[in-house]
């Protein structure tokens, strides 16, 4: 077999362990991505017939250990890009944002519209982060409703009032596929008087940092990277 068989082989692992992972975490795959996972298999039945061998005897262990964390690693970026995103403004890139994650009770007052509890969370994390500026994470509902969704843009956009300087951006990441819908409801909450970054499907925690880098294929893709501290 040669190395270029080989190499395409790792590629065609590679789409399938991703789908794998991808469909163990969302539990479904989008129309593309059934194409993309369809093509993969032919591929590989094809290039296994024209060998005469068996993806084992092709692909020692370690070549399908690269070929699945080559997955994983793709996994966030593939994720990103099939997400909904909002942003009034250009303010990219940004690095190294704390992640302040609310809780169940915290978002639960959120949508009911009472900001109160929020607003001191948010003063006491920039002061054990010596920064102002922080990301807003939560996880969201599936599907809310119009009433619900206005009364938590408009808690958030009245605590980052009451917390933030008026050119400190609005900057949110939610679970659940809301976020376009969130990120606008909060803009206008505001009155426009606060650039809003809203991202969705990503998951973030306590202790994590988060950079956003420009926005890619005419602003529809806001790169970002998540890092986590892990403490020994």
């Amino acid at each position: 077999m040669t190395t270029l068989t080989a190499h395409i082989i790792d590629i065609a692992v590679a789409i399938l362990a991703f789908f794998i992972i991808s469909c163990i975490i969302k539990g479904k795959l989008l129309v593309v991505q059934k194409l993309y996972l369809f093509s993969a298999i032919c591929l590989l039945i094809w290039l296994i017939a024209i060998n005469g061998m068996t993806i084992t005897n092709s692909l020692g262990s370690l070549q399908v250990l690269d070929a699945i964390t080559c997955a994983c690693s793709a996994l966030m970026v593939v994720t990103i890009l099939m997400t909904s995103i909002t942003y009034t403004k250009n303010i990219f890139p940004m690095k190294n944002v704390p992640v302040l994650c609310l809780s169940g009770e915290e978002q639960d007052a959120c949508f009911e519209g009472r900001s109160e509890v929020l607003e001191e969370r948010m003063r006491w994390f920039g002061r054990q982060n010596d920064s102002e500026q922080l990301v807003l994470a939560m996880k969201g509902r599936p599907n809310p409703g119009y009433a619900e969704l206005k009364r938590l843009a408009e808690a958030l956009a009245r605590a980052a009032d009451a917390v933030y300087r008026p050119e400190t951006p609005l900057l949110i990441i939610v679970e659940c596929d809301m976020a376009k819908a969130l990120g606008q409801a909060a803009y206008h909450a505001g009155r426009g008087g606060r650039e809003v970054v809203a991202l969705d499907s990503i998951r973030v925690g306590d202790n994590d940092y988060v950079d956003m880098g420009r926005p890619l294929m005419g602003g529809l893709v806001v790169p970002v990277v998540v890092k986590t501290l892990v403490f020994g």
